[in-house]
């Protein structure tokens, strides 16, 4: 009798291993779920986030024309299309419909001494040189590459050009409304704005791209707004 109740016992103990080991696994499971879903989540927030703060900035005449006047150290324009079709500089060479990289900048500027020291970048630019902007989980501006830095946003611009200069004491015609191939001054520019995953970081971890798609948008604002100029 008291061998079998041994053995009971150790069968006993056995199964409840069993049974605590299989409870363990699934709780870790369920831990690694909720997560991944909070990590989820605060990425679509994060990105919905950005996006609407980029949008905000993109409409704003004092983004746009830190944009067409930041230059680099050597004086070089950043946005030399923005300077063109805002600015009028050169004359004639902002180009109808043309898209523009376009690098938009905080409507902030730092002063020191009553001199302006430095503009803050919120962007890069589509289809051009340099950088990539990058943003980590949280919207904050971030330098480096990988999952904590996970967040690209890049903007470019397209000019609308006005009507060709007509003699206004000429009947009114169709012909009077046919837009400029190229103009001075734009008569508005519409911002295209876009936040997406890092495609190095999503190469390396595609699941990411099935719950935080990238996003665009485009928003119009009359040049007039941004330099003072009229359109020509």
């Amino acid at each position: 009798m008291k061998m079998n109740q041994s053995g009971l016992t150790l069968i006993g103990v056995s199964i409840g291993i069993g049974v605590v080991s299989v409870l363990f696994l699934v709780i870790l499971a369920s831990i690694n779920s909720v997560d991944t879903g909070i990590s989820q989540n605060r990425l679509v927030a994060t990105k919905d986030r950005i996006l609407s703060g980029v949008r905000s900035l993109a409409g704003l005449p004092a983004s746009l024309r830190n944009a067409m006047i930041a230059a680099n150290g050597a004086g070089t324009p950043m946005n030399p299309g923005l300077l063109a079709c805002a600015g009028g500089n050169p004359v004639n060479s902002c180009t109808h419909q043309n898209q523009y990289p376009l690098t938009l900048y905080s409507p902030v500027v730092s002063f020191v001494g009553g001199v302006a020291t430095s503009i803050q970048p919120i962007s890069s630019p589509i289809g051009g040189i340099g950088p990539a902007l990058r943003f980590d989980t949280y919207g904050v501006p971030c330098a480096t590459t990988g999952p904590e830095c996970p967040f690209l946003v890049s903007t470019a611009f397209k000019a609308t050009c006005g009507i060709v200069p007509r003699d206004p004491l000429l009947p009114v015609t169709p012909a009077m409304f046919v837009l400029q191939a190229t103009c001075t001054i734009a008569d508005s520019v519409e911002v295209i704005y876009q936040v997406q995953l890092d495609p190095a970081l999503v190469a390396t971890n595609p699941e990411l791209a099935t719950f935080v798609s990238a996003v665009s948008g485009t928003i119009t604002v009359p040049v007039q707004l941004i330099s003072g100029n009229v359109a020509q």
